[in-house]
């Protein structure tokens, strides 16, 4: 599943989602930690891809990232994260809607994605 938007309240400013750019911003959507559970409890396992191209340019940091990404998972149970930290000029293949994250996170855990769904929020991501 894809991370801001889905499992965090992404941040509006200019009428815009970003993503927390600290720990403290981290706000999770109301029953996003409960649909998680169920998830877990039907014996799907939950991993996050995303994108989080603010690393690439410059606006937050990859230790900051993995912060909030700690974080997800301390409250969630998510142990699996997956992020691209490219921005699109940098055409690497990791960057959702192109399907390199998703390929890694299936080939790291030995997933068929024939019987997996994903979750998202932006059209482009699917």
């Amino acid at each position: 599943m894809d991370r801001d938007g889905v499992i965090n309240k992404p941040i509006i400013r200019d009428s815009k989602p970003y993503p927390p750019s600290n720990i403290s911003e981290l706000e999770f959507i109301p029953g996003a930690k409960a649909a998680i559970s169920l998830i877990f409890q039907l014996g799907f396992e939950v991993v996050v891809v995303t994108n989080q191209p603010d690393i690439s340019r410059g606006k937050t940091k990859a230790s900051i990232v993995d912060e909030i990404n700690n974080l997800i998972s301390l409250e969630t149970g998510i142990n699996r994260f997956h992020t691209c930290p490219h921005d699109d000029v940098d055409q690497c293949n990791c960057r959702k809607p192109l399907p390199g994250l998703i390929l890694e996170a299936a080939k790291d855990l030995d997933i068929d994605l024939s019987k997996r769904f994903l979750v998202v929020v932006r059209w482009r991501d699917k």
